[in-house]
């Protein structure tokens, strides 16, 4: 992010179109989801399994960089003046949270491509699908983050 966001606010009326309106995100997410709640077993898992998981993570990782590209341009400004110290920490802890999330989806992207290519995701299903539980996890912790920066900003207006 190149824009100086010394006081970020959140803009939630864009923020939350950005979010609605990001369908095939969401069907990517749940298809990842559905990976992790679905029980693997290593010996049957097939290369064509393999193949769809990779798929599935580069175009989530394509989605996630203009989702959050949408997000910091539109969702988030710069006040002009410090108004909630408080808040201003978590909106700038939900933009460094884009960097963070999206370099872990280009790892794991790449690890899971590295283990396709040698033959080995097989054997490294249980590692690769950890990881990937746990970068849903740290994702929807970042959008429960912008949800409630998105109340407080609404709470905000309202009382304007």
């Amino acid at each position: 992010m190149n824009r100086d966001l010394r006081y970020p606010i959140v803009n939630s009326a864009f923020l939350r179109e950005v979010k609605d309106a990001d369908t095939d995100l969401c069907d990517s997410l749940n298809q990842l989801r559905h990976y992790c709640n679905v029980r693997h077993d290593s010996m049957a898992y097939s290369s064509e399994q393999g193949i769809h998981l990779g798929r599935i993570l580069q175009q989530l990782r394509d989605q996630l960089a203009t989702h959050f590209a949408l997000e910091e341009t539109f969702g988030f400004l710069s006040a002009p003046q410090s108004y909630h110290e408080k808040f201003h920490q978590q909106a700038a802890e939900a933009l460094s949270g884009h960097c963070w999330l999206y370099l872990s989806l280009v790892e794991l992207s790449e690890q899971v491509d590295d283990f396709e290519y040698r033959g080995t995701l097989r054997a490294n299903l249980t590692e690769v699908l950890s990881e990937l539980a746990s970068f849903l996890r740290n994702l929807e912790a970042h959008e429960m983050l912008e949800l409630e920066l998105m109340r407080i900003s609404d709470s905000v207006m309202a009382k304007t």
